[in-house]
């Protein structure tokens, strides 16, 4: 390890320090200022006019009034989504020697990382479908806890 890292260890051990164990320590939340989510329902709005632009369409849940910051053109023109608990943007497969393409997002602030990701997708195979799931309890929103493993 000394030749990888470039520099030597110092022997011995710290009891003051603790591993951080991801499964198993609790989670804390911290909530931002109002300021923080008006920005992220600007950033919202500007990535639903984008994918709505690229021709996606929304699907929502039943349960839309229980997201903070709210998504006002998301209740206008979303569809209803099969799923109670999943929304998610579409793009209609046309395709029929390719398969079409399941996107989920990471933590962050949704699919406005994503943009020009799912913008290249599109140009580049115009009639490959896309699903793109929307995860928000990781995505900086006061929402219902995520789903369980075995949904």
């Amino acid at each position: 390890m000394v030749k990888v890292l470039g520099y030597p260890l110092d022997k011995g051990s710290n009891p003051n320090l603790q591993c951080l164990r991801l499964t198993l320590d609790p989670v804390i939340m911290v909530h931002r200022p109002l300021l923080w989510y008006m920005i992220v329902g600007l950033v919202d709005t500007i990535t639903t006019v984008s994918l709505f632009v690229q021709g996606f369409r929304h699907f929502d849940t039943p349960a839309w009034f229980r997201v903070f910051p709210p998504r006002p053109l998301l209740a206008l023109f979303s569809n209803a989504s099969p799923d109670p608990r999943i929304p998610y943007w579409y793009r209609p497969h046309r395709s029929t020697t390719k398969h079409p393409i399941l996107f989920i997002h990471g933590i962050g602030i949704g699919l406005w990382l994503y943009l020009s990701f799912l913008r290249e997708l599109v140009e580049q195979d115009p009639d490959v479908g896309i699903l793109a799931v929307e995860i928000l309890p990781v995505s900086m929103r006061i929402t219902d806890p995520p789903l369980p493993k075995d949904a």
